[in-house]
């Protein structure tokens, strides 16, 4: 019975931790959810008359804020952006410069509203051939919150946003399943043109398994070469 309250409480706790934490960064949009079963669900999102789409894999739970749902163990946020905000005026710079800009520009946000300078880190993480992705995350402030160590994003250009996903690290768990776990939702993010498209969207395949689908069968042709 003590095992079980622990329990219950400890998952109160997180809840209450992933609605403080997601707010440092205050992008607040719709929230629509396409459940297709008990495992696979579509978040439909809606920004300045554009959708976009993530699939989910896992259990997922609305919360309180229309832009944070929490999926099994993990906590996740979706940031859309103007990417023009983040372009130097008269410089042609490459995608992976346009995200460098926004990540310090939002580092230096984060330092300012906790008063210290943040301990940070970023990678760049092809998403495609085509495509970078930059993960980034700072270390939470010393005393500010003890179950969360760190907060993690993942953000990629598409068009004329920057689109990022994002989620709180608590002590038991690792950076790298954070990591991936965002990289695996990032991967399935698809640009909807008109509503009409959503129809059957439990049927439609994701960028990531048209991609998987193409390496399976460029795989299939080596061998048959």
């Amino acid at each position: 019975m003590k095992n079980l309250l622990y329990n219950i409480n400890f998952i109160m706790k997180k809840l209450v931790a992933i609605l403080l934490l997601l707010i440092t960064i205050s992008h607040v949009y719709g929230q629509q959810l396409e459940k297709c079963d008990s495992v696979n669900s579509f978040w439909i999102i809606e920004k300045d008359k554009t959708i976009y789409t993530l699939k989910i894999t896992g259990k997922v739970t609305t919360t309180e804020r229309e832009n944070v749902i929490s999926i099994d163990d993990y906590a996740l946020q979706y940031l859309v952006v103007d990417k023009e905000k983040y372009e130097n005026k008269g410089k042609e710079e490459t995608e992976l410069e346009i995200l460098v800009n926004y990540v310090s520009s939002e580092i230096n946000y984060m330092s300012a509203q906790y008063k210290t300078t943040l301990e940070t880190q970023a990678l760049q993480a092809p998403l495609t051939s085509k495509k970078d992705v930059i993960v980034w995350w700072y270390k939470m402030p010393e005393g500010l919150n003890e179950q969360v160590s760190s907060q993690i994003f993942a953000s990629i250009i598409i068009d004329d946003k920057i689109f990022g996903v994002g989620s709180p690290q608590f002590n038991d768990q690792k950076l790298e399943d954070i990591r991936d776990f965002l990289m695996d939702i990032l991967s399935t993010l698809r640009k909807v043109d008109k509503k009409k498209d959503l129809q059957n969207i439990c049927n439609k395949k994701t960028q990531q398994e048209i991609m998987q689908e193409e390496l399976e069968e460029y795989k299939k042709k080596l061998k048959e070469d």
